[in-house]
């Protein structure tokens, strides 16, 4: 539980000191010839690429996430144990079913437990997660109505055909 706890620290410090640092460069010293759209995409790309390092440094050990808080939170409401059960059952289910692909709980199932602890009721956890993803789901708009159409990733299947599902 120290080690979790440790890295969990040293994961907020890490986004914290590259991140809030990028941005407060971009934006708190008013750089000359800095343009806004610049500091926005340089504050962006240091948010998603530290988070991205941090989870496949430490989401091993802290379950893909970087606020201690969460930890704490479960530990303090003696629901981490339970927690921890239930993700190993998790996890060797979705191998059993899955062997050859590398699948991983979602880190929102942590963030059920703290919503649980503060006493959120369960039928508003899916609009609290939603919460979070306002933001990006507004930027995609806000590129498509620029561009004037829907945007999609570019990428081609070259997998196995799927099965039919029984």
């Amino acid at each position: 539980m120290i080690r979790k706890l440790a890295v969990e620290f040293l994961g907020t410090a890490i986004l914290v000191f590259f991140a809030v640092g990028v941005a407060t460069l971009m934006f708190g010293f008013r750089l000359a010839g800095a343009s806004v759209a610049a500091g926005v995409v340089a504050t962006a790309l240091a948010f998603g690429l530290t988070l991205l390092a941090l989870v496949y440094m430490i989401g091993p050990i802290s379950g893909s996430h970087v606020n201690p808080a969460v930890t704490v939170g479960a530990l303090l409401t003696g629901r981490i144990a339970l927690a921890e059960a239930v993700e190993k059952a998790a996890l060797a289910a979705l191998h059993k079913h899955k062997p050859d692909r590398p699948l991983d709980i979602n880190v929102e199932f942590y963030t059920a437990l703290v919503l649980d602890a503060v006493g959120l009721d369960r039928s508003l956890f899916t609009p609290a997660f939603a919460v979070g993803r306002v933001a990006g789901w507004t930027a995609h708009i806000l590129e498509q109505e620029q561009s004037g159409r829907l945007l999609r990733p570019d990428s081609r299947y070259v997998g196995p055909q799927p099965s039919l599902a029984a």
